[in-house]
């Protein structure tokens, strides 16, 4: 089965939130000398959108998604209007015996994995565009190389990519603001760890 993709809809309002999250074990003992211990290798990423107004069908499309998605219950795909898209992004470093690498990005000089990848992006290898026939690459944004890249390859890729997330909520409040007319004062939703 597909993950399905959010719908694109109308009055989406300014700004869109996008808020980092981590899990940080913090202990203090008697002495006062704190202990942090980072749990996730990378963050959750909460996003709120507002939109002030949407139409009849921009109405009907949220709720139909939300429902298709059960609520808080299944996945779906975002595209981050700022962070969607990589050019020559490194991904690992050939071995002459490793054939799967994960896709990923970094943002601000920070590193995370890359779980839904769109479109056909392109992979290359020191340098070199890849050819498609030598590689897969999964949903989840594995490549699998049919042959592993020399040792000491730098292994890149350019192309597009959807955030999984999931909606926090079991419930969507849509308020109809004059005839036809709607607004959806706060649609929250965070990614998903693989």
């Amino acid at each position: 089965m597909t993950t399905p993709t959010s719908p694109t809809l109308q009055g989406l309002a300014w700004p869109v939130n996008r808020v980092p999250k981590w899990d940080t074990l913090k202990q203090t003992p008697w002495s006062g000398k704190d202990t942090r211990l980072q749990k996730w290798s990378y963050p959750i990423y909460e996003f709120t959108l507002t939109f002030n107004y949407l139409t009849a069908s921009d109405y009907a499309n949220i709720e139909g998604f939300y429902n298709l998605a059960g609520g808080a219950a299944q996945m779906f795909q975002f595209q981050d209007a700022n962070d969607k898209s990589v050019t020559n992004q490194g991904f690992g470093t050939g071995d002459g015996a490793t054939t799967t690498f994960q896709l990923v990005r970094s943002f601000g000089g920070f590193v995370m994995p890359i779980f839904a990848p769109t479109g056909s992006p392109t992979i290359k290898d020191n340098g070199a565009t890849v050819n498609p026939a030598n590689y897969t690459i999964n949903a989840t944004g594995l490549v699998t190389f049919t042959a592993a890249p020399t040792a000491g390859h730098a292994l890149t890729w350019t192309g597009n990519f959807n955030w999984l997330c999931w909606f926090t909520d079991d419930a969507l409040s849509l308020s109809e603001i004059m005839k036809n007319i709607f607004e959806l004062k706060k649609l929250i939703f965070e990614s998903v760890k693989l």
